[in-house]
Formats: C-alpha cells, structure tokens, sequence
C-alpha cells in the first residue's frame, strides 16, 4: 500500500485599505496540483493611519501632523496652535488664540474676536491699543496704533494712552493735547507758559531754554532772560554797578537811577565776572547791604555822641564861668551879691576858714545865703 504524502500549506497575511479601513486576514494556500485549496482566515479591520474609532472618524489638528490614538483619537504629542486638547478638533473659544489656546486676544475693532490661530486682529484695533495683536500700548506710547511718543515734563511719568495728556504737564517746548505741538513763537518753557525776553524784540528765543542770540534786555539775566538783575548791578548783561547817595537804596535796574542822588559807574570786567555766579552774587548782596545799613547805625551814634560831648563841654564851661566870676567879685567891694554874704548883717560864723581856699570860701557862703533866703 503506498504511502499518502500530505500537501505543502502556504501561510499569507494579506492586508487591503477598503476606504478609511484596513482589511488583515491570514490566508492558507495549500498547494495541491490536483486539487488546491485556499482557507482565508483571523480576518481583522482597522482604522488607516490619521483616522480613528469604530467609524474611522478623521483624526485633529495634531502638532506636526502626527497620527492620533486609533482608537479615541488623542492627539499624544499636542495640538497646532489655535486648537484644544486631547483630539485637536475644536477650534480656541471666543477671545483666545495660539498653543493649547492660552492667550488672550487684544482689543480688536468692532468688537469681533482675534484669528485663532495667531492671535491677528484681522478688522484693526480699538484706540491706544498696538497692531497687529492689539494689545495696549506700552508705556510711554499713546494714540491710534500707539505711534505717538509721550513727552511729559516728569519724564518717567506714564502718560495717558489714549490721548498722550500728562498729569506733570508737557515737556519744555511742547504744548497741546498730548504734548504734541511746539511752543508759539515767543513762548517757551514747561507748557509754553514763559514769554521770550529777547533784547532784539523781533527774535524768536529758543522754545526750550527761551534763550536769545541777541541776549537779555537791560535789567534782565540768567536762563531765558527771565530774572532781573542782582540788587546794586544793573544794565545789558547786568554789568553796571550802581551807588547811590543812600548806601543801604537799591537803584532802577535797567537805568541805574537812584531816588537820593547818584553816582554811577561801568563796571569792570572784574565785577561783572564777581556777578556772574547766580548763588555767590546773592551772598554779595546780602552782605553790602548789612554792612551798608552798620555803617549807617554806626554814622547816627557818632554823631549823637559827639552831640553830646559839646553839649556837656559847653555846661562845664559855663558854671566854671559862673564860679569864676562870683570868686573875682569878693576881692571888690561893691554891688556883688557874694560880698553881700559876706559883709551882711546875717554872716555866719566860722563862714570863712583860714585854712580853705577863697573859692571853698565863696561857695560855702552862697550856701548859706541860699538857705538863710529859705
């Protein structure tokens, strides 16, 4: 009886994209010249890649354009920006934007929301709120689209940022709405509030400092010819010297003229370079005029003690004339009212003492008189 040899079987996995479906099975060839034979089974469905689920829906917006999870379609390495975890297939939420949809959109114009996806407000923006994103100016920027500088007088002061307008007012030189426009001419200074005192009056000063090519007017000094001369100077630059009659008066700045009389002098270079220095001309003045009003006080108490002195001069003198005259009149008998003292009939005793001079004499009996008269 010969022997059944059994025939060769070919096993083949064999897999077919029907769709969004991947159809598997396993194929059993047997190979028999006689009779072949082909058993298909462990057939097996799938969803392709970038699709997922029973009913192969589309996978989302995964970053990089990766696969999602076949079965629930989560997108394992995130989402492309403007688009919300786990499957990438929504869309930001009103007034968010970019990576897993965390930013905020700016103050876009007519009140619609930002792009998604960049953040862009495609219809423009509000006022003092910056394109493309719509986000509010910076400090220091104001105005549409923030293209306008602020210019305050504080310098590290914010402006407003919608119409540039400062608390510490404007810059020097600047004025208006925002500080935007330059001083008139012939004005200048913090929010133009300074007029130019030029000595040429048709020059127009410098709308910052206010100074002048041509100078101070007479009388005038410092930065921007806004302050008058040092007292006791006066003129183009202040370089005239004033003295008048009254040391301790204070004479025109512009003239030099004095209410009490004057004499007037230029001053030379020396002088006016002593007056140059704002604080140390204030000290000089200070200190003439104290020494101007001692030399006064002291002018008045000489003059009252000299006053004096004569006037206590001239009565020492006249009693000593007196005395000397009623002391001449003993030595003659007459009509002398000391004599009478004397020679009367109410002479004292012991009136005249050998020992006392004849001027203690004589006093002692006018004394004596006087009383006895009482």
């Amino acid at each position: 009886m010969a022997s059944i040899v059994p025939s060769p079987v070919v096993t083949v996995v064999m897999s077919q994209a029907v769709g969004k479906m991947m159809v598997t099975a396993q194929v059993d060839v047997k190979l028999d010249t006689v009779h072949p034979c082909v058993k298909v089974s462990n057939i097996t469905e799938q969803c392709v890649q970038g699709f997922y689920g029973p009913s192969c829906t589309k996978c989302g917006r995964c970053k990089n354009s990766d696969a999602c999870d076949i079965h629930n379609g989560t997108c394992l390495g995130g989402c492309e920006s403007g688009y919300l975890k786990p499957t990438c297939l929504q869309e930001c939420q009103h007034g968010t934007y970019g990576e897993d949809c965390l930013q905020v959109c700016g103050a876009c114009s007519t009140g619609v929301t930002c792009n998604h996806t960049s953040g862009v407000c495609e219809t423009g923006c509000l006022p003092y709120h910056q394109e493309p994103y719509c986000k509010v100016c910076h400090d220091s920027w104001f105005g549409t689209n923030c293209t306008k500088k602020c210019k305050c007088n504080n310098i590290t002061e914010v402006c407003d940022k919608a119409n540039g307008n400062c608390r510490s007012g404007c810059l020097a030189g600047k004025r208006g709405s925002g500080c935007q426009d330059v001083c008139k001419d012939g004005l200048f200074g913090t929010d133009c509030s300074k007029h130019c005192k030029c000595r040429n009056r048709t020059e127009i000063c410098d709308k910052v400092t206010g100074n002048c090519r041509s100078g101070c007017p007479a009388g005038i000094r410092g930065s921007g010819c806004q302050e008058e001369c040092a007292d006791y100077t006066y003129g183009f630059h202040c370089s005239g010297v004033c003295s008048c009659l009254n040391q301790c008066e204070v004479c025109e700045k512009v003239t030099g003229e004095c209410q009490t009389g004057y004499h007037t002098t230029t001053a030379e270079k020396s002088t006016a370079s002593l007056l140059k220095n704002e604080n140390s001309g204030h000290k000089t003045d200070v200190r003439f005029i104290v020494v101007c009003c001692l030399m006064v006080v002291l002018g008045v108490y000489s003059a009252a003690t000299t006053t004096l002195v004569f006037r206590l001069k001239q009565k020492v003198a006249k009693t000593n004339a007196e005395l000397e005259k009623q002391y001449v009149s003993l030595e003659v008998r007459g009509d002398a009212s000391v004599y009478d003292v004397i020679a009367g009939p109410h002479t004292y005793c012991n009136d005249v003492q050998p020992d006392d001079s004849d001027y203690e004499n004589t006093t002692r009996h006018i004394m004596k008189r006087d009383e006895h008269s009482l």
